[in-house]
């Protein structure tokens, strides 16, 4: 049983995401950057350099917001996007690694499916480079 204080506060969080709408927008933000994008990226069969490049990438561009439109009191702008950057990239790595490691699992099952679908019509799967490449946007397999 949630106790009144612990209710309280959800609901005042609700309440906030209400009223400050950016807050949920940040989340939003966070939850595709972190989940979403490197499950694509492990999905899709990357490298993990290349998903620590994205991730450095992304804790960059999370923390423009901050040097553009806050303005510190004891730090220079570019030291507050250092520290938040940082912040984001620590914050972002752990779900972004699970995201990554459960689509690196389920992106040759997905391979292995696509072969049997075009097995059962009489067919190859094409695995040309363009083919792949349009894997990232077209979920049907490539018969030919």
């Amino acid at each position: 049983m949630v106790s009144p204080r612990r209710a309280h506060y959800h609901f005042g969080m609700f309440q906030r995401i209400a009223q400050d709408p950016a807050i949920g927008f940040r989340l939003g933000v966070y939850l595709f950057a972190a989940v979403v994008f490197p499950l694509h990226l492990g999905w899709v069969g990357v490298s993990w350099g290349q998903l620590w490049a994205y991730l450095a990438i992304a804790a960059v561009l999370l923390s423009l917001p901050v040097a553009l439109l806050v303005r510190p009191l004891h730090h220079a702008k570019w030291q507050a996007m250092v520290i938040v950057a940082i912040s984001n990239a620590v914050l972002s790595a752990v779900p972004a690694m699970l995201a990554f490691s459960v689509g690196s699992a389920l992106g040759p099952i997905d391979e292995a499916i696509d072969e049997k679908v075009c097995a059962a019509q009489g067919l190859g799967e094409q695995d040309s480079a363009l083919a792949e490449a349009n894997d990232t946007v077209d979920v049907l397999p490539d018969c030919q």
